[in-house]
C-alpha cells in the first residue's frame, strides 16, 4: 500500500471571477489529473478558496464530483463556469461524488484563505469519501503507466463566492509582453495577501499574465512572463483561485 497526494489547480475563467457565484452554479468544470495504473481510494479533499479582496468568502457548500473518460472520451462540460451547470452526456462517466459542507467541513483560523476538508466533518453524511479509482471495461485512459480522471464541482447554498483582488497594475506607461522574467508594480490590495510563488497570473479581461515567481512588497510582483500587454489599472486575478489537495491510498 503507498499513498498519494495530488494537487488539482483547475482554472476559473478571469472573466467571470469577479461576478458572484449563485446557487447551483459551476465552481470549475471537469480538471483532470493523473493516478498510477492500479487501484486507489480516495481518502480526503481538501479545497483552498482564496478570498475575495481579501474578505472571508461567504460561505456555501462545495459539491466536488468525479468522472472517468469512456473508451479515451473524457466528460462532456458540465456547463459554463459561474452559470447553471446545464450541460449534458457525462452522466455514464460519473464515478461519485463528494460534499463539503460549509459548516462540518469549514476548519477555519487563516486570515487571506479559507479551507474545506472532508476529513474535518463530524457528520455521519459526509467524512471520507471512499471513492475507488481504478481500471474497469469502460477503458480509463492510460497515459505512461498512469490512468486520467476528472474533478469537477458545484458552488451550492446561495449566492456566495467572488474572487475579485483589487490588486492592480499600476504603471501610467503600461506593460508590453515579454518573453523574460518581468516585475509588474501594483497598488490596491496587498499583493502578498493575495499572490503566491507559483501562482498563474491573468488579467481580469482574461489576458495571460504568466506565473509569478516572487513577491517581494505590497507593490511588487514578479511573474516569469508577460504574456499579453496591459494597461494601467489593470485588476491581476489568480488563474486557480480554487486549489484541491487529493489523498488517496494506493494499492498495485
Amino acid at each position: 500500500m503507498a499513498y498519494i497526494n495530488k494537487q488539482v489547480k483547475p482554472i476559473i475563467t478571469a472573466t467571470t471571477q469577479n461576478t458572484q457565484f449563485a446557487n447551483n452554479d459551476v465552481l470549475f468544470d471537469w480538471t483532470a489529473f493523473d493516478l498510477p495504473k492500479g487501484s486507489s481510494l480516495l481518502k480526503n479533499i481538501t479545497v483552498v478558496l482564496r478570498h475575495a479582496d481579501t474578505a472571508a468568502q461567504t460561505m456555501m457548500h462545495v459539491h466536488v464530483f468525479f468522472a472517468r473518460s469512456i473508451d479515451g472520451i473524457v466528460p462532456a462540460s458540465l456547463g459554463t463556469v459561474n452559470a447553471t451547470a446545464n450541460g449534458t452526456g457525462y452522466f455514464n462517466n460519473l464515478m461519485g461524488a463528494v460534499i463539503l459542507d460549509k459548516v462540518d467541513a469549514l476548519v477555519d483560523g487563516l486570515d487571506f484563505v479559507t479551507v474545506l476538508s472532508s476529513g474535518n466533518s463530524s457528520s455521519a453524511n459526509l467524512g471520507a469519501p471512499e471513492i475507488a479509482f481504478s481500471t474497469d471495461d469502460f477503458s480509463t485512459a492510460t497515459y505512461n503507466g498512469f490512468e486520467r480522471y476528472y474533478v469537477a464541482a458545484i458552488h451550492h447554498g446561495g449566492n456566495g463566492f467572488n474572487f475579485t483582488t483589487g490588486v492592480l497594475l499600476n504603471q501610467g506607461s503600461d506593460q508590453a509582453a515579454a518573453t523574460v522574467e518581468t516585475t509588474l508594480t501594483v497598488d490596491g490590495t496587498d499583493a502578498r495577501k493575495v499572490f503566491s510563488v507559483g501562482d498563474v497570473v491573468v488579467a481580469a479581461d482574461g489576458a495571460a499574465v504568466g506565473t509569478v515567481t516572487a513577491v517581494a512588497s505590497a507593490t511588487s510582483l514578479t511573474v516569469d512572463v508577460v504574456g499579453a500587454a496591459l494597461e494601467d489599472d489593470d485588476e491581476l486575478l489568480v488563474q486557480s483561485p480554487v486549489g484541491l489537495q487529493l489523498s488517496f491510498e494506493h494499492g498495485y
